[in-house]
Formats: C-alpha cells, structure tokens, sequence
C-alpha cells in the first residue's frame, strides 16, 4: 500500500474542522442568554437548542 501523500493536508484540514466546530459551540453558548430573553426560552428550550449540535453524531 502507498502512503498517502496528503497526509499533512488531511491533517490540517481535521485540525480546521475541530477549530470550527469548537468556535459554533463557543457562538452558541454566547448567544445563548440572549436568545432566552429575546425570545422567552424555558431553560428546557435552551437545553434543546444546544443539544442539536450532537444529533450528527447518531446519523453517521
């Protein structure tokens, strides 16, 4: 088997995958005291609101 010669751009792509994705649960969690008052969320609805972010994970 050949080694891959894009090994460090796979690389670099994944590391940029996990910053985004740490950045959208950072911008969500911010936003997320606001999006209570502006809209009348129950902590329950907040609750729901963060929890879609790992639905993904049970699709894959």
């Amino acid at each position: 088997m050949q080694p891959n010669p894009h090994r460090n751009q796979l690389f670099v792509a994944s590391c940029l995958a996990l910053l985004v994705t740490s950045l959208s649960f950072g911008i969500r969690a911010g936003l997320l005291g606001t999006w209570k008052s502006e809209f009348g969320l129950s902590q329950e609805d907040a609750s729901i609101i963060t929890s879609t972010a790992f639905w993904v994970s049970h699709w894959l």
